[in-house]
Formats: structure tokens, sequence, C-alpha cells
């Protein structure tokens, strides 16, 4: 599903968001880094506030099994949060007020 959504995601973060080509760029890649592998398929992680949890617990598990720092920890988890919760506000603008803040998560 992801994969068909790829180019309209990123034309939404450049024309709405107002986001650069190379951030967007960055945004999709981390995504696509989600959506292979880390959460569940990308859609489904945002289809409810239930799940957008469960996929921010696994991206914090995530970047405590893949980093060396504390530093490097916050840094992968901070910009993989951004780009789902972007991902996220653009499947469900409506809703995203529901989701929780991604630091206010704990595993």
């Amino acid at each position: 599903m992801f994969d068909n959504e790829k180019d309209a995601f990123k034309e939404w973060l450049i024309h709405e968001k107002k986001l650069s080509l190379k951030v967007s760029g960055d945004h999709l890649c981390r995504c696509k880094r989600l959506n292979n592998g880390i959460i569940e398929p990308i859609h489904l992680a945002v289809s409810s506030s239930e799940r957008y949890v469960i996929a921010l617990k696994k991206i914090k598990q995530y970047a405590v099994n893949e980093s060396k720092t504390k530093q490097q920890q916050y840094n992968l988890t901070c910009s993989l949060i951004a780009s789902l919760k972007k991902y996220c506000e653009f499947k469900n603008p409506e809703k995203i007020e529901e989701y929780p803040n991604g630091y206010s998560v704990s595993i």
C-alpha cells in the first residue's frame, strides 16, 4: 500500500507542508525504512491511535537496539517519529490531534 502512495506523500510534503525536495525525500526514506521491517505496514500503523502507540514503542526499541550512544538513540528516535507523524497527518489529517505525542510513550 505504501509503495502506491510514495509519490502522493512526497508531493503532499512539498506542496502542503512546504518542505524542500531534500527534506521531503528524507521523510520518504524514513517512512520506507519504517515500512520495511521496523513497524507493521506503515498504513496500518497510522490507522488508529492504538496502533500508532505500538509503532512508537517499536521505533523506540529499534533506536535502543541500533544506537551506540544516547545521542544517537535520541536522534534516530526523533527523526523516525517525525516522519511517522508526517505520514499519519497525510493519511488522517482530521485525526492527527487525537494521536499521542511520541515523547509521551515509553517502551
